[in-house]
């Protein structure tokens, strides 16, 4: 698909437009959406954040991913639903 589009940065947003029909509407792809939030970690996770990790799940229940994720302190909801 990209081989046959042509791909224009406009800010922190990538439009991908396909060169092989003109009715077709442009792709917008928004990197920001996946960056790092402030101040959280990624890659692998240390003993000290799976333990705090662990310790959340025990307190608070499986499925509490947003408090869970307040306790960890350095990961995302998505990465503490992840790591479950």
């Amino acid at each position: 698909f990209l081989n046959d589009s042509n791909i224009c940065v406009h800010g922190d947003n990538i439009v991908v437009t396909p060169r092989s029909s003109a009715d077709s509407p442009p792709l917008l792809w928004r990197p920001t959406q996946i960056k790092q939030e402030e101040g959280l970690e990624f890659g692998r996770w240390s003993q000290a954040e799976h333990a705090r990790f662990v310790e959340g799940l025990q307190k608070f229940g499986k499925r509490k991913w947003v408090r869970i994720a307040e306790h960890v302190g350095t990961r995302s909801v998505i990465q503490v639903r992840s790591h479950a």
